[in-house]
């Protein structure tokens, strides 16, 4: 597993660095596991009864529109 160990200013830093529109969390090793991240940043979509809809596994501008499409679906589908 790939995780990041460093400061929170290095996270935020890496953060801009790559222009991530959303919030970021930090979770200790044992969330991580759980969650089987493989791979940062990876982003979850995860709904209002807890389970996961979307996993991703990185960020680019492809990934940014990818996820903003898997909301939007999601929202309109919301009754």
């Amino acid at each position: 597993m790939c995780t990041d160990k460093g400061e929170t200013e290095n996270v935020r830093r890496f953060v801009q660095s790559l222009d991530i529109p959303y919030p970021i969390v930090m979770a200790p090793s044992e969330v991580q596991q759980s969650y089987r991240v493989a791979g940062l940043p990876t982003a979850f979509l995860i709904d209002k009864e807890g389970h996961i809809k979307e996993k991703f596994i990185g960020f680019n501008a492809k990934i940014g529109k990818q996820m903003t499409a898997r909301i939007e679906a999601l929202i309109s589908t919301t009754p």
